[in-house]
């Protein structure tokens, strides 16, 4: 564990928390624990997004060096910054030379608190250097936890594909004491995972290769299998109700050699894993975007028009064009 300047080290042992046995290896040892920074003077260098035009580029780079500025930070080469929803912490990623690793920073602005989590702590044991990266995919709606993923890199190809919903491992950090529990264990076959939160917290939704899904309960850490109405390659692209029960996804038939692509629009119990179909399709790929109340929107990647579908009546009230 290094040392820096005169800064108070305190080291946790993280445990492992492995929530099926039948189709993942136990975990690798994770590190002691990230390391606190209890005062950091804040150095502003941000890579805003490009907002269109240099005036506003000017403005939004004005703006994240003034919110990033109330927090501690380390890195010299900074990610675009990305907050948690209540404001009070701030996520970075960056390469760290003293480290020879990515590295990703979790400060909050109030308290001075840094944790610094190395890159390859997280990963699987590879002859490869990958270039991935890690990020916070989830922050607890008490404030208490930050869920963060490790990714080897690339991108899926599916349309239903957000980015921020799959990697190697996710990993639970303690905010108030920087203590990492694993929910999903990196390991040595390059394993990937879907995974998605339910808005109450109570539950994570979550796909071994995108084929094997899981709903796992977040208090008893005891998973159920999604009882599957039919085969599919690979799903994904997760969906909650505003109330955490049930869910949506979306799944991919490709077969090739007998030139079958088909899609499926599929609703799960998250309290019993039982799935019914909703839509099906041959040669399209559909993403829900949203659910609202009773309707859900849908987009079509072949006809490019998005369904409106009243989970009511069991069927498409209405095609509109999608968002630009």
């Amino acid at each position: 564990m290094k040392k820096i300047n005169l800064l108070i080290i305190f080291i946790l042992s993280a445990c492992s928390l492995s929530p099926i046995q039948e189709t993942v290896i136990p975990d690798q040892t994770l590190p002691e624990t990230p390391i606190i920074h209890p005062s950091v003077a804040p150095t502003v260098i941000v890579t805003p997004t490009w907002v269109g035009n240099y005036d506003a580029l000017i403005a939004t780079t004005s703006a994240m060096q003034t919110q990033a500025s109330y927090f501690p930070r380390i890195c010299d080469n900074y990610s675009p910054s990305r907050y948690s929803p209540d404001g009070l912490w701030l996520e970075e990623m960056c390469y760290s030379k003293e480290d020879q690793d990515l590295i990703l920073t979790i400060s909050n602005k109030e308290t001075g608190i840094l944790w610094e989590m190395l890159y390859h702590d997280y990963l699987p044991e590879l002859d490869f250097f990958p270039d991935g990266y890690m990020a916070v995919v989830h922050w607890s709606n008490d404030g208490n936890y930050a869920y963060f993923f490790s990714s080897l890199g690339g991108d899926g190809h599916y349309c239903y594909v957000k980015g921020w919903d799959s990697g190697v491992g996710l990993f639970q950090l303690n905010l108030k004491n920087g203590a990492v529990n694993t929910i999903l264990p990196p390991n040595t076959t390059y394993w990937w995972y879907d995974f998605s939160f339910s808005p109450t917290d109570k539950r994570l939704v979550y796909g071994v290769q995108g084929k094997d899904f899981y709903i796992l309960d977040m208090t008893n850490r005891n998973p159920i299998r999604v009882n599957k109405a039919k085969d599919f390659d690979e799903g994904g692209g997760v969906v909650w109700s505003s109330d955490g029960l049930q869910y949506v996804y979306s799944t991919i038939i490709s077969d090739y050699e007998n030139s079958i692509y088909a899609t499926s629009v599929r609703l799960v119990d998250s309290l019993t894993g039982q799935e019914q179909i909703l839509l099906e399709a041959s040669n399209d790929c559909y993403s829900v975007e949203k659910w609202d109340n009773d309707l859900l929107y849908i987009e079509s990647e072949a006809e490019r028009v998005v369904f409106e579908y009243d989970l009511e009546t069991k069927r498409i009230i209405n095609k509109s064009q999608p968002n630009p």
